[in-house]
């Protein structure tokens, strides 16, 4: 994949949701109908101060909790 030509091995760094992350994004994504897994990705990128980059569109309806930007403004 191009992305780990460009992130070198040493720099990755893994994440782990809590509970409450995930009981959260359980209920936003019932309420607001989108899958709750990209709400939990959402969720996990502004608790740990990340950049998400996406090319789904369902994360346009959760800029409330982060900002997605697109793989080429991201470059």
């Amino acid at each position: 994949m191009l992305i780990f030509k460009i992130i070198k091995p040493n720099n990755i760094l893994y994440i782990y949701s809590s509970r409450e992350q995930r009981e959260n994004a359980r209920l936003i994504s019932r309420n607001r109908n989108l899958p709750n897994r990209d709400v939990l990705h959402s969720i996990l990128s502004r608790d740990n101060s990340l950049q998400f980059i996406t090319r789904d569109k369902h994360f346009d309806r959760l800029k409330y909790i982060t900002i997605s930007k697109k793989p080429e403004d991201f470059i």
